[in-house]
């Protein structure tokens, strides 16, 4: 588990802090590694990582995103850098599109 990773999971997502909808973290979704996840929700949260091969990464991200999105999951993505610099943007971020997205 990267930073963060343990950082999202431990300040934000971890014992139903998330409106008391309960996440799991790195689970297998349609043959894909998700970061977190949501069944309840249908949403995904995945970490974008900082590094030397980002057109690759981002190819594999859009990829896997799309095959999320066409099984009815909404994926939510954040930077590392944001996840560690303001986790409480981030948390704000993914409450807001529970109240927006539950009924």
């Amino acid at each position: 588990m990267t930073d963060a990773e343990a950082h999202l999971w431990n300040k934000v997502l971890k014992d139903d802090q998330m409106l008391g909808y309960p996440f799991d973290r790195r689970i297998k979704v349609l043959d894909q590694n998700a970061a977190f996840l949501s069944l309840k929700l249908r949403l995904i949260i995945e970490i974008d990582a900082a590094t030397g091969h980002q057109k690759e990464n981002f190819r594999k991200a859009a990829e896997k995103e799309l095959l999320f999105r066409l099984g009815g999951y909404t994926v939510l993505r954040f930077s590392e850098s944001e996840i560690l610099t303001n986790s409480d943007k981030v948390r704000s971020m993914i409450k807001e599109w529970i109240v927006l997205n539950v009924n």
